[in-house]
């Protein structure tokens, strides 16, 4: 099945998964994501050593002066910066891949989003948009390992590692849909996802 700008008749709201208003599932997210955190900083911490053996499984970080401390700090943002802006380059690319529409890029509050609000996407083609970045981002981030300045690399794992444990939404959308009944389509607002299924049952709300 194809992405759609049309519901079929035959489909009906299922659910909705909405971090504008629901409080509860938004903390529970953010905790889980400082799970993942440790996790990814784990993880690609150990890709590190076994790609650059020179470091001797060390990693080390000194404030010689007032300047490098300016430049950590810089270097800090810009990761997380670059991270969200590619996060969301990503998304938006298979949001075009699948349309041939150029998708709606935005932030609200302290998050960035990229949205297709006009489509409904079958069950498979959403779970790759949805993972896309993850995947993505994070074997480019592997890959660059082997090349990446020594005297970096601490930016690159912030970036892996900020990129990763972001993802926490998405990997909860997708394990979500997982757990549904298949057909569905999915529309994408950007911070609310609505849910439609060809049976029809009670909306529920995530």
């Amino acid at each position: 099945m194809q992405p759609t700008k049309n519901l079929p008749d035959t489909y009906v709201l299922d659910s909705t998964f909405d971090l504008k208003t629901n409080r509860k599932l938004l903390i529970g997210l953010n905790v889980i994501g400082l799970g993942l955190m440790v996790l990814f900083t784990w993880l690609f911490w150990q890709m590190v050593v076994w790609q650059r053996p020179e470091m001797n499984g060390s990693f080390s970080f000194s404030i010689k002066s007032i300047g490098s401390l300016l430049w950590g700090v810089v270097g800090f943002i810009f990761s997380m910066f670059l991270v969200l802006v590619l996060h969301e380059i990503v998304h938006g690319f298979f949001f075009w891949v699948f349309t041939k529409n150029r998708p709606l890029f935005g932030f609200k509050g302290a998050y960035a989003y990229a949205a297709a609000p006009d489509w409904y996407f079958p069950h498979g083609k959403y779970l790759v948009i949805g993972l896309a970045p993850l995947v993505v981002i994070s074997l480019a981030g592997i890959l660059l390992m082997p090349v990446f300045p020594l005297q970096w690399m601490w930016m690159l794992l912030v970036a892996l590692v900020l990129n990763a444990s972001g993802a926490v939404g998405d990997l909860a959308v997708c394990a979500w849909l997982l757990l549904k009944r298949n057909p569905l389509l999915i529309r994408d607002f950007g911070d609310v996802i609505h849910i439609y299924a060809v049976e029809s049952t009670p909306a529920a709300e995530v």
